[in-house]
């Protein structure tokens, strides 16, 4: 369960369910998601919220104006998409090659 609070104008809770909050609101993850993904890790700035998964999925939730959120939701609208490992940019190596 991933607890959210603050500015709620673009969704970036990731729920529809208050347009401000001090108090902590539930992360409504998308049904997409697998089962066994679990959240682990959460970046918050400005009208998104991203959430990392166990699966290597991400979720976010807020201003899609640029098509931050996923295919799921159509550019320009408000909501929560989920985008599964393989639309994932791949991690940066810890220790990148170097050299010709």
């Amino acid at each position: 369960t991933v607890l959210c609070w603050g500015d709620n104008a673009r969704g970036q809770l990731g729920t529809q369910a208050a347009p401000t909050s001090n108090i902590p609101l539930v992360f409504e993850l998308p049904d997409t998601i697998p089962p066994d993904a679990s959240p682990t890790l959460i970046a918050a700035a400005g009208d998104v919220t991203c959430i990392a998964l166990s699966n290597g999925g991400v979720v976010c939730a807020g201003d899609n104006t640029y098509g931050l959120l996923g295919p799921d939701v159509p550019i320009g609208e408000d909501g929560i998409g989920y985008l599964p490992p393989e639309l994932v940019c791949p991690p940066i190596a810890e220790n990148p090659p170097t050299g010709p």
